[in-house]
């Protein structure tokens, strides 16, 4: 195998106050990765070295691809872009979009006469 392009595999889940963006990043080095919010439109950008911190190797194998990646998400109206916020951990890359607080559910009190 050759080094092929590096696209990270994303989940999106919903909860009742926010949507999550859960993106596979083993490898990658936080600093190498940007999340960026422009007119609804979440962007996931960065880059995964092909061979970490090693200098100067040479491959006998490469089976991991590695390279520039970017991914696009269109954002619906119900985030509030203003609140998105991101974490990485153990190689996992979690964005948190707020629901706008007219978006969540709320229980509707019926009224009796």
């Amino acid at each position: 195998g050759g080094l092929g392009a590096f696209m990270p595999a994303v989940d999106i889940v919903e909860l009742e106050q926010e949507v999550l963006l859960l993106a596979d990043l083993p490898g990658v080095d936080p600093q190498h990765v940007d999340v960026s919010v422009e007119n609804r439109t979440l962007t996931l950008a960065g880059e995964r070295q092909p061979f970490g911190d090693v200098k100067d190797a040479h491959a006998y194998r490469t089976e991991r691809p590695a390279g520039r990646f970017a991914r696009t998400f269109i954002l619906p109206a119900t985030v509030d872009t203003g609140r998105i916020h991101a974490e990485f951990t153990q190689g996992v890359l979690k964005v948190v979009l707020p629901k706008a607080e007219q978006a969540r559910a709320r229980k509707i009190e019926i009224q009796t006469s």
